[in-house]
């Protein structure tokens, strides 16, 4: 399952791809936004639900097995041009999404647009030690969030080179 940001398309789709890979996705009502997962054929039988909250915000229940299922929730955090209602009510949606899906393993993913930065006094074990720079008021928040809900923010956790630890440099 590879979760999808800025999908560019217009409302609820689902598409089977030439090699038999199901594309789902959700946007507005103009094509920008958008948030989807692409889903290899071989694992395609397990997906339960899609759920397109908005385009932002979107979840995929799949079975793990014949007890557990996973919910994956992709999303596409406003940018530091939105305001902090926009910023709140987004993490509402991710959080309306999580609460409504009772599925035992739980991935929140995509584009947060924040830079989380370096592990700080009173992360716990949210953050981990590789983390790099400094973090923005969009990295707090989501360090705040992920707090709330028990979430790891797992790309901290693990040592890679300084060139593939961000996917964009501020201007």
């Amino acid at each position: 399952v590879i979760g999808l940001a800025e999908t560019r398309r217009k409302g609820e789709q689902l598409t089977t791809t030439e090699g038999g890979h199901t594309l789902y996705t959700i946007g507005g009502d103009v094509p920008q936004r958008g948030v989807g997962f692409l889903v290899h054929r071989k694992v395609k039988d397990k997906i339960i639900k899609f759920e397109g909250l908005n385009d932002r915000v979107a979840s995929l229940t799949m079975k793990v097995n014949n007890q557990y299922q996973m919910q994956i929730v992709q999303v596409y955090a406003p940018t530091t041009t939105h305001s902090d209602e926009e910023v709140e009510e987004f993490y509402e949606d991710i959080t309306s999404v999580m609460e409504r899906n009772k599925s035992f393993y739980k991935i929140i993913m995509g584009d947060f647009n924040a830079k989380v930065g370096r592990h700080e006094q009173g992360d716990g074990k949210t953050t981990g030690e590789q983390g790099l720079g400094e973090r923005n008021e969009r990295g707090e928040r989501l360090v705040q969030f992920a707090t709330s809900k028990n979430l790891k923010i797992t790309n901290t956790y693990f040592e890679k080179k300084s060139s593939m630890k961000w996917t964009w440099r501020s201007p």
